[in-house]
Protein backbone atom coordinates (compact mmCIF):
# COMPACT_ATOMS: atom_id res chain seq x y z
CA UNK A 1 0.00 0.00 0.00
CA UNK A 2 2.75 2.42 0.55
CA UNK A 3 4.39 1.66 -2.65
CA UNK A 4 1.42 2.02 -4.31
CA UNK A 5 0.95 5.38 -2.69
CA UNK A 6 4.65 6.84 -3.26
CA UNK A 7 4.28 5.56 -7.10
CA UNK A 8 0.88 7.56 -7.47
CA UNK A 9 2.41 10.69 -5.72
CA UNK A 10 5.28 10.18 -8.25
CA UNK A 11 3.03 10.44 -11.15
CA UNK A 12 1.36 13.20 -10.13
CA UNK A 13 4.32 15.03 -9.70
CA UNK A 14 4.67 13.82 -13.17
CA UNK A 15 2.04 14.91 -14.68
CA UNK A 16 1.90 18.46 -12.72
CA UNK A 17 5.68 19.05 -14.35
CA UNK A 18 4.40 17.79 -17.42
CA UNK A 19 1.51 20.61 -17.48
CA UNK A 20 3.86 23.41 -16.35
CA UNK A 21 6.39 23.06 -18.69
CA UNK A 22 3.43 22.62 -21.64
CA UNK A 23 2.23 25.94 -19.86
CA UNK A 24 5.61 27.51 -20.34
CA UNK A 25 6.08 26.22 -23.98
CA UNK A 26 3.09 27.65 -25.04
CA UNK A 27 3.46 31.48 -23.03
CA UNK A 28 7.21 31.95 -25.22
CA UNK A 29 5.56 30.61 -28.41
CA UNK A 30 2.67 33.35 -27.94
CA UNK A 31 5.42 36.18 -26.83
CA UNK A 32 7.88 35.31 -29.46
CA UNK A 33 7.56 37.19 -33.33
CA UNK A 34 9.08 37.72 -36.28
CA UNK A 35 11.07 41.02 -36.98
CA UNK A 36 9.79 41.99 -40.95
CA UNK A 37 12.24 45.10 -41.97
CA UNK A 38 11.31 46.90 -44.94
CA UNK A 39 12.84 49.91 -46.18
CA UNK A 40 10.42 52.32 -48.49
CA UNK A 41 12.14 55.62 -48.59
CA UNK A 42 10.01 58.00 -50.58
CA UNK A 43 11.91 60.60 -52.99
CA UNK A 44 12.87 63.72 -50.91
CA UNK A 45 12.17 67.20 -52.39
CA UNK A 46 13.55 70.40 -50.99
CA UNK A 47 11.94 71.45 -48.03
CA UNK A 48 9.97 74.36 -49.03
CA UNK A 49 8.06 71.24 -51.17
CA UNK A 50 7.60 69.31 -47.94
CA UNK A 51 5.79 72.28 -46.48
CA UNK A 52 3.54 73.13 -49.55
CA UNK A 53 2.27 69.48 -49.31
CA UNK A 54 1.65 69.71 -46.07
CA UNK A 55 -1.96 70.06 -44.82
CA UNK A 56 -1.26 70.07 -40.98
CA UNK A 57 2.27 71.58 -39.14
CA UNK A 58 2.42 71.35 -35.18
CA UNK A 59 4.07 70.89 -32.26
CA UNK A 60 2.08 68.23 -30.69
CA UNK A 61 2.92 65.53 -27.47
CA UNK A 62 2.08 61.81 -27.82
CA UNK A 63 -0.23 60.54 -25.47
CA UNK A 64 -0.44 56.98 -26.70
CA UNK A 65 -1.30 54.65 -29.64
CA UNK A 66 -3.49 52.30 -30.90
CA UNK A 67 -2.57 48.36 -31.98
CA UNK A 68 -1.17 47.51 -34.67
CA UNK A 69 -3.85 46.71 -37.45
CA UNK A 70 -3.84 45.37 -40.89
CA UNK A 71 -4.87 47.47 -44.27
CA UNK A 72 -5.89 45.64 -47.29
CA UNK A 73 -4.62 47.37 -50.29
CA UNK A 74 -7.46 48.25 -52.57
CA UNK A 75 -6.18 45.76 -54.87
CA UNK A 76 -7.62 43.20 -52.58
CA UNK A 77 -4.32 41.74 -52.36
CA UNK A 78 -1.43 43.17 -50.75
CA UNK A 79 -1.36 43.50 -47.12
CA UNK A 80 0.52 45.87 -44.72
CA UNK A 81 0.82 46.76 -40.73
CA UNK A 82 0.31 50.13 -39.26
CA UNK A 83 -0.09 51.89 -36.32
CA UNK A 84 -2.02 55.03 -34.98
CA UNK A 85 -0.60 57.10 -32.78
CA UNK A 86 -2.75 60.02 -30.57
CA UNK A 87 -1.26 63.59 -30.79
CA UNK A 88 -2.67 66.92 -28.47
CA UNK A 89 -1.71 69.41 -30.44
CA UNK A 90 0.69 72.11 -28.39
CA UNK A 91 0.82 74.97 -31.17
CA UNK A 92 -0.76 74.49 -34.36
CA UNK A 93 1.41 76.17 -37.52
CA UNK A 94 -0.09 75.38 -40.18
CA UNK A 95 -3.87 73.89 -40.77
CA UNK A 96 -7.07 74.17 -39.16
CA UNK A 97 -6.60 71.59 -35.92
CA UNK A 98 -6.47 74.82 -33.75
CA UNK A 99 -9.42 73.37 -31.69
CA UNK A 100 -9.00 70.14 -31.77
CA UNK A 101 -8.04 68.20 -28.33
CA UNK A 102 -6.56 65.19 -30.10
CA UNK A 103 -4.82 64.36 -33.98
CA UNK A 104 -4.22 60.62 -34.94
CA UNK A 105 -0.94 60.26 -36.90
CA UNK A 106 -1.09 56.98 -38.79
CA UNK A 107 2.90 55.06 -39.28
CA UNK A 108 3.68 52.16 -41.28
CA UNK A 109 4.74 49.29 -38.58
CA UNK A 110 4.12 48.01 -35.04
CA UNK A 111 2.88 44.57 -34.17
CA UNK A 112 3.09 42.20 -33.68
CA UNK A 113 -0.13 41.06 -35.33
CA UNK A 114 -0.17 36.76 -35.96
CA UNK A 115 3.76 36.81 -34.53
CA UNK A 116 4.74 39.19 -37.32
CA UNK A 117 6.42 42.94 -36.31
CA UNK A 118 6.93 44.84 -38.97
CA UNK A 119 9.69 47.26 -39.03
CA UNK A 120 10.27 50.89 -41.51
CA UNK A 121 13.30 52.29 -40.65
CA UNK A 122 12.79 55.18 -42.43
CA UNK A 123 9.54 55.86 -40.35
CA UNK A 124 9.72 57.88 -37.44
CA UNK A 125 10.02 56.32 -34.11
CA UNK A 126 7.09 57.76 -31.62
CA UNK A 127 7.21 57.83 -27.79
CA UNK A 128 4.48 58.00 -25.79
CA UNK A 129 5.19 61.11 -23.29
CA UNK A 130 7.53 62.91 -25.67
CA UNK A 131 6.53 66.58 -27.95
CA UNK A 132 7.46 66.32 -31.31
CA UNK A 133 7.18 69.03 -34.56
CA UNK A 134 4.87 67.38 -36.61
CA UNK A 135 4.92 68.29 -40.67
CA UNK A 136 1.91 65.95 -42.02
CA UNK A 137 -0.49 65.48 -44.91
CA UNK A 138 -4.29 64.47 -45.29
CA UNK A 139 -4.04 60.62 -47.38
CA UNK A 140 -5.36 60.70 -50.90
CA UNK A 141 -7.45 57.77 -51.94
CA UNK A 142 -5.80 54.70 -53.19
CA UNK A 143 -3.15 52.61 -51.88
CA UNK A 144 -3.37 51.49 -48.77
CA UNK A 145 -5.49 55.01 -47.74
CA UNK A 146 -8.83 54.11 -45.28
CA UNK A 147 -11.48 56.53 -44.58
CA UNK A 148 -11.63 58.00 -40.80
CA UNK A 149 -10.04 61.44 -40.08
CA UNK A 150 -5.87 60.93 -39.22
CA UNK A 151 -2.84 62.44 -40.80
CA UNK A 152 0.44 60.75 -41.83
CA UNK A 153 4.21 62.16 -42.22
CA UNK A 154 4.18 62.22 -45.78
CA UNK A 155 8.07 62.48 -45.63
CA UNK A 156 8.30 59.75 -43.08
CA UNK A 157 10.60 60.54 -40.39
CA UNK A 158 12.25 63.58 -42.14
CA UNK A 159 8.81 65.24 -41.28
CA UNK A 160 8.97 64.35 -37.54
CA UNK A 161 11.69 66.42 -35.89
CA UNK A 162 12.48 65.94 -32.10
CA UNK A 163 11.97 68.76 -29.81
CA UNK A 164 15.15 70.19 -27.85
CA UNK A 165 14.85 71.84 -24.46
CA UNK A 166 15.81 75.65 -25.50
CA UNK A 167 13.19 76.24 -28.44
CA UNK A 168 15.17 74.32 -31.00
CA UNK A 169 13.73 71.31 -33.15
CA UNK A 170 15.92 68.78 -34.84
CA UNK A 171 16.31 66.13 -37.11
CA UNK A 172 18.12 63.99 -39.64
CA UNK A 173 17.74 64.82 -43.23
CA UNK A 174 19.74 64.12 -46.66
CA UNK A 175 22.10 67.00 -47.12
CA UNK A 176 19.95 68.55 -50.13
CA UNK A 177 16.75 68.65 -48.30
CA UNK A 178 16.57 71.95 -46.46
CA UNK A 179 17.37 74.59 -49.10
CA UNK A 180 18.29 77.36 -46.56
CA UNK A 181 21.76 78.44 -45.93
CA UNK A 182 21.10 79.81 -42.59
CA UNK A 183 20.20 76.76 -41.35
CA UNK A 184 23.22 75.02 -38.79
CA UNK A 185 24.00 71.60 -40.13
CA UNK A 186 26.09 68.78 -38.93
CA UNK A 187 27.04 66.77 -41.71
CA UNK A 188 27.64 63.06 -41.77
CA UNK A 189 26.93 59.77 -43.74
CA UNK A 190 23.92 57.77 -42.94
CA UNK A 191 22.70 54.67 -45.12
CA UNK A 192 25.59 55.55 -47.76
CA UNK A 193 24.50 58.64 -48.09
CA UNK A 194 25.40 62.42 -46.99
CA UNK A 195 22.82 63.51 -43.84
CA UNK A 196 22.71 66.77 -42.19
CA UNK A 197 21.87 66.91 -38.25
CA UNK A 198 19.64 70.13 -38.97
CA UNK A 199 18.77 72.45 -36.04
CA UNK A 200 16.14 74.71 -36.57
CA UNK A 201 14.87 77.54 -33.69
CA UNK A 202 10.84 77.66 -33.48
CA UNK A 203 11.28 81.06 -34.86
CA UNK A 204 12.65 79.87 -38.03
CA UNK A 205 10.16 77.23 -38.50
CA UNK A 206 7.54 80.32 -38.27
CA UNK A 207 9.15 81.96 -41.13
CA UNK A 208 9.43 78.97 -43.26
CA UNK A 209 5.50 78.04 -43.03
CA UNK A 210 4.61 82.12 -43.58
CA UNK A 211 6.30 81.67 -46.90
CA UNK A 212 4.31 78.12 -47.67
CA UNK A 213 1.25 79.69 -46.86
CA UNK A 214 1.71 82.11 -49.32
CA UNK A 215 2.77 80.23 -51.49
CA UNK A 216 -0.05 77.77 -51.46
CA UNK A 217 -3.13 77.26 -48.88
CA UNK A 218 -2.81 73.73 -46.80
CA UNK A 219 -6.48 73.36 -47.45
CA UNK A 220 -5.07 72.57 -51.51
CA UNK A 221 -2.56 70.23 -50.27
CA UNK A 222 -4.53 67.05 -50.85
CA UNK A 223 -4.42 68.47 -54.01
CA UNK A 224 -0.83 69.21 -54.83
CA UNK A 225 -0.11 65.50 -53.48
CA UNK A 226 -3.18 64.29 -56.08
CA UNK A 227 -1.45 66.02 -58.83
CA UNK A 228 2.06 65.40 -58.65
CA UNK A 229 0.67 61.22 -58.35
CA UNK A 230 -1.11 61.77 -61.62
CA UNK A 231 1.66 63.32 -63.55
CA UNK A 232 3.90 60.66 -62.13
CA UNK A 233 1.54 57.90 -63.22
CA UNK A 234 1.47 59.57 -67.03
CA UNK A 235 4.96 59.75 -67.02
CA UNK A 236 5.40 56.07 -65.98
CA UNK A 237 2.76 54.86 -69.13
CA UNK A 238 4.54 57.57 -71.68
CA UNK A 239 7.73 55.90 -70.51
CA UNK A 240 6.59 52.10 -71.10
CA UNK A 241 7.35 51.32 -67.41
CA UNK A 242 3.75 50.76 -66.78
CA UNK A 243 1.32 49.27 -69.46
CA UNK A 244 -2.25 51.09 -70.79
CA UNK A 245 -3.76 48.54 -68.72
CA UNK A 246 -1.81 49.00 -65.71
CA UNK A 247 -2.25 52.75 -65.83
CA UNK A 248 -5.97 52.47 -66.50
CA UNK A 249 -6.24 50.13 -63.14
CA UNK A 250 -3.85 52.58 -61.40
CA UNK A 251 -6.41 55.87 -62.11
CA UNK A 252 -9.85 53.36 -60.97
CA UNK A 253 -7.92 52.44 -57.51
CA UNK A 254 -7.95 56.34 -56.81
CA UNK A 255 -11.16 56.31 -56.31
CA UNK A 256 -11.51 53.77 -53.78
CA UNK A 257 -10.08 53.02 -50.11
CA UNK A 258 -7.92 50.41 -48.37
CA UNK A 259 -9.75 48.31 -46.15
CA UNK A 260 -8.70 47.60 -42.23
CA UNK A 261 -8.75 44.07 -41.64
CA UNK A 262 -7.92 43.19 -38.45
Amino acid sequence: MEKRAKLRNALVIVVILIALLVTVAITIYSLTYTIVTTNSLVELPNFSTVLDESSLIIHGKVDGKSNAFTVLHVNGESEEIYTDYYVTPIRVFRGKEAERDQVTVRLKGGGPIDRIYADYPQEAKLESGKEYLFILSVPITGGFATEGEYYYPRYQRFAVWNMGNNGEVYFESPHYLLDDSNIEKEKRVFEEQEVSIALVQVSEIERFVEEANMRSSYENADELIAEKHMKNMQMNLESGFISEEEYETMLKELTQYGTIIK
